[in-house]
């Protein structure tokens, strides 16, 4: 019997370890998604300089919005594919915590009956 509850106190510590293994990948791809989101935040068309005069704010703020729009394609076909990589990641971690969980109400089960 005490071979069983070491090898489920082992299988109990193996599922922790890749629980927290997902859980780190998933903050790695959550955070790799809101880099990507703040760049596409921070191409916000930035303010002119008022003491130009009005054709050559025009001329600015077309060029700045030509390459911003260029930019923001870029931006949101790698924050798409970034998207499907951390729903992956979330259903992996999920997966590894219903594991997790799953064995240690196995363990749970398996104690001997605790003598009052």
């Amino acid at each position: 019997m005490t071979a069983d509850r070491d090898r489920l106190a082992r299988l109990a510590e193996m599922a922790a370890m890749v629980f927290d293994a997902k859980a780190r990948r998933l903050q790695q791809e959550n955070a790799a998604r809101d880099a990507l989101r703040r760049q596409l935040a921070d191409l916000a068309a930035p303010a002119t300089d008022d003491s130009l005069p009005w054709t050559v704010q025009q001329m600015t703020r077309f060029g700045y919005e030509t390459w911003a729009t260029a930019r923001r394609a870029e931006i949101n076909l790698k924050l798409a594919a970034q998207t499907v990589e951390c729903l992956k990641a979330a259903d992996e971690t999920r997966l590894a915590l219903g594991r997790q969980l799953a064995v240690e109400r196995i363990g749970e089960r398996r104690k001997p009956p605790q003598l009052s």
